[in-house]
C-alpha cells in the first residue's frame, strides 16, 4: 500500500493515472464520518427505493469521506497473474473562497475507525483536497484544489469497470463529493452514474448470487468481505481448481507484502480484497463444469463475459428490493408484508415483548402505531411466516398482515372522509371494503 496525502499527491498522481490506463479493473472503498444524520434516516425494511434514496442523499450531504482507497488490477501478459497497485488517500475537503464545508461525525463511525487504527490527525492535517463540479463552477479551482477530483474524472474517462464491496454508500458519497450534488430523483442517479460507470460490480452482491451455483466448493458461506477474503486466501481457496490466477502486491505495496498481516477496513486494503475475491469468484465460475483435462488460464474479457448477468448490479441493506439494477430496471420488491401486531386484551405492548418471538439473527425493524400496536418488517419469507405462527398461538399476542386502509394515517382520514361525505352510506362501504381485504 503506498499512503497518500496533501504532501506527496501531485508527485504520485502521474503514476497513479497510468496505472488506472494500464489497469484491467479498478477497486475502490470508502471510509467515512457517518451513516445516518438523525434516527429518522437510518436504513430499514420499511424503506420505499425513493425513501432509502432520500436517506442516501441525507448521507451525503452530512458526511465526509475521510479515507478513500483505490486498487488497480493490471494483468501480466506473459503469466497467469495480476498485480494490485494499492493507494490509500486521505481526504479532506478544499476551503476556497467562501467554500467553507460544514459535515457531522457520528459517535459509532468514529468508534469504528479508532478501533481500525485510522490516523485522524492524517485526516484533518494532511487530507488532500477535492471539489464536485458544482463547486468548481462557483468558486472557481486551481489544481491544488481539485487534487483527488482528478483521480475521479480519470476513473470516469478510462471507464474501466469499478469494483467495490456492498458498494452503493461509497458510489453516493463518490458522485456527491467529485462530481455533483445528487439530483432530485433516484432514477436520475442511476442513469448518471451508469453513464460514468457503464461497468459496475459489486462483490457481496455477486456473492449472494453465486452462492447457490458454486455451492459444491463450500467457499461462499458468508458474504462479508473479510470472511469472503479468509476463505479465498485459505489452502482449499487458492487451489480449489486449476488456473487460478496468482495475485501480487506491487512492490510499494510493502506494508502489505511483507508483513502478512491483514488490515480489514483501511479502504486500500479492502479495496484490495475486493479484486481478490472478485477474481477467484469469476475463475470459479469459469471453471464450473470444466474437465480438468480442459481447464487453461481465463482472459479477464471472458470473465467479464461469464459474469454478464450480475454486472451493475449493488447489493442494497435492509431494503425494499436486494439491489439495484444501475444497467436497467430494478428487481420487483419480495419483501414479505408487514405485520401488525397488537395485544390481545389492548395492553401497552413492549417492542422487547415483541422481539423475544424472533430468533436473534432474524433481521427485522419495527414501528410502533399506538401504545398495544407495533408494525414489524421481517427480511426473510420464512422468518415472517415464522413470526405469524408464533402470534397466531400466543397467550397475549395477536398477528395478522398489514393493511394499508386499516393501519396508515392516510388510508385512516380515507375512511373518515368517506363516512363525513356519504353517511351511512360510507359506513357500509367502508365496512365491505375492509372484509373484502379480510382484515376486519
Amino acid at each position: 500500500m503506498v499512503e497518500v496525502t496533501i504532501h506527496n499527491f501531485r508527485t504520485l498522481l502521474p503514476t497513479i493515472r497510468q496505472l488506472i490506463q494500464a489497469s484491467c479493473f479498478v477497486c475502490v472503498d470508502t471510509e467515512f464520518t457517518g451513516l445516518a444524520i438523525d434516527d429518522n434516516n437510518t436504513f430499514n425494511l420499511f424503506d420505499t427505493t425513493e425513501r432509502r434514496f432520500q436517506k442516501l442523499k441525507s448521507l451525503a450531504d452530512n458526511f465526509l469521506i475521510c479515507q478513500i482507497g483505490l486498487s488497480a488490477f493490471v494483468k501480466d501478459q506473459m503469466t497467469n497473474s495480476y498485480t494490485a497497485h494499492s493507494y490509500n488517500f486521505y481526504l479532506f475537503p478544499s476551503v476556497c473562497g467562501s467554500l467553507d464545508r460544514r459535515f457531522s461525525m457520528q459517535a459509532s463511525n468514529t468508534e469504528f475507525l479508532k478501533k481500525h487504527n485510522f490516523d485522524f490527525n492524517k485526516f484533518i492535517y494532511d487530507g488532500i483536497p477535492y471539489l464536485n463540479n458544482d463547486q468548481e463552477k462557483m468558486y472557481g479551482h486551481s489544481v491544488d484544489d481539485l487534487g483527488f477530483t482528478l483521480v475521479f474524472r480519470d476513473l470516469v474517462k478510462s471507464k474501466k469497470p469499478l469494483l467495490g464491496h456492498n458498494m452503493l454508500v461509497d458510489l453516493c458519497l463518490i458522485y456527491k463529493n467529485f462530481h455533483q450534488h445528487l439530483p432530485a430523483t433516484y432514477e436520475e442517479f442511476k442513469c448518471n452514474i451508469h453513464q460514468m460507470f457503464p461497468t459496475i460490480i459489486d462483490t457481496k452482491q455477486l456473492s449472494f448470487q453465486l452462492k447457490r451455483p458454486l455451492e459444491s466448493y463450500n467457499l461462499l458461506d458468508f458474504n462479508a468481505l473479510p470472511e469472503l477474503y479468509e476463505a479465498f486466501t485459505s489452502r482449499k481457496g487458492k487451489s480449489v481448481v486449476l488456473f487460478m490466477p496468482n495475485v501480487l502486491h506491487a512492490d510499494d505495496c510493502m506494508k502489505y507484502k511483507s508483513s502478512g498481516s491483514k488490515y480489514f477496513h483501511e479502504a486500500s486494503f479492502d479495496a484490495y480484497c475486493v479484486g481478490y475475491v472478485f477474481l477467484r469468484m469469476a475463475h470459479l465460475v469459469a471453471m464450473n463444469g470444466v474437465r480438468s483435462s480442459e481447464a487453461r488460464p481465463v482472459h479477464f474479457s471472458n470473465y467479464l463475459k461469464l459474469l454478464e448477468h450480475f454486472v451493475n448490479k449493488v447489493n442494497v441493506i435492509r431494503g425494499p428490493v436486494h439491489y439495484i439494477d444501475f444497467g436497467g430496471d430494478d428487481p420487483v420488491a419480495s419483501r414479505p408484508q408487514w405485520i401488525v401486531a397488537t395485544t390481545k386484551d389492548r395492553s401497552p405492548l413492549n417492542i422487547d415483548t415483541l422481539t423475544k418471538q424472533m430468533d436473534e439473527h432474524v433481521s427485522m425493524d419495527v414501528q410502533r402505531i399506538s401504545a398495544h400496536k407495533l408494525i414489524v418488517a421481517v427480511s426473510s419469507h420464512k422468518k415472517a411466516d415464522e413470526l405469524m405462527e408464533k402470534l397466531y398461538t400466543h397467550d397475549v399476542l395477536h398477528g395478522r398482515y398489514y393493511s394499508w386502509l386499516r393501519d396508515s394515517s392516510t388510508g385512516q382520514e380515507m375512511i373518515w372522509r368517506i363516512i363525513l361525505l356519504t353517511g351511512s352510506a360510507g359506513i357500509i362501504c367502508t365496512s365491505t371494503l375492509l372484509w373484502w381485504w379480510d382484515i376486519l
